[in-house]
């Protein structure tokens, strides 16, 4: 049914466009999942490096700074990668290949050096930052322009939401089995990101010359 004039759309109308569109719904759940995933784990990462390893301000601020450079780079190269192997295929390429080195995260001080456990957190959020530009040009390039704002926000609606109940869900974790169980949790969800793009026609997909 039309809008009146002057009347905003529904926003069910914009939520049902993005779950009828396989390319919008995949974007959707893996950014949703990356959200819930990177939150959980940054609230427990530093509880877990600083009272269970007892490392120091200046070793907890080297691993942060280690994964915004990563986060950098890969916003950097995003658009010269996705070329590269193809707009579709880079992402979940790139997402076989990296994502689980998540898994490495947890292991920080233990069974991994703390070194080798923020290059893989860097490498990580190398693959978030590279999803931000792809996905973000695959949104652009699937929705029409008249609802490209309107699916922004709703989306954006969605993402803030996963951010808000991954940090929950790991502090309720952390509070019943400590901070490295909630990690654990949160990067084995980091591991899975490239799930929703397997299943989408999106793995086959293009961005102009891409």
């Amino acid at each position: 049914m039309r809008a009146r004039v002057g009347q905003a759309p529904c926003p069910k109308h914009h939520l049902s466009f993005v779950r009828r569109n396989h390319t919008l719904r995949a974007i959707t759940v893996a950014g949703a999942l990356v959200n819930f995933a990177t939150a959980g784990t940054v609230a427990m990462l530093p509880l877990m490096l600083v009272q269970e390893l007892h490392w120091s301000e200046g070793q907890l601020g080297l691993f942060l700074g280690a994964s915004g450079t990563g986060g950098l780079l890969g916003a950097f190269f995003g658009e010269r990668l996705s070329r590269f192997l193809g707009a579709g295929r880079s992402v979940l390429v790139i997402g076989l290949v990296i994502a689980p080195v998540s898994f490495v995260v947890p292991l920080a001080g233990r069974a991994v050096p703390g070194p080798v456990a923020a290059l893989a957190w860097a490498l990580v959020i190398f693959k978030v930052g590279f999803d931000s530009v792809v996905l973000m040009s695959f949104r652009q390039h699937v929705t029409p322009s008249r609802l490209l704002g309107r699916v922004n926000g709703t989306l954006r609606v969605i993402f803030s939401g996963a951010l808000t109940l991954g940090a929950a869900v790991a502090a309720f974790i952390g509070d019943l089995s400590g901070p490295r169980a909630a990690t654990w949790v949160a990067c084995a969800a980091l591991a899975l990101v490239w799930v929703p793009i397997l299943y989408s026609p999106m793995r086959r997909q293009t961005l102009g010359g891409s």
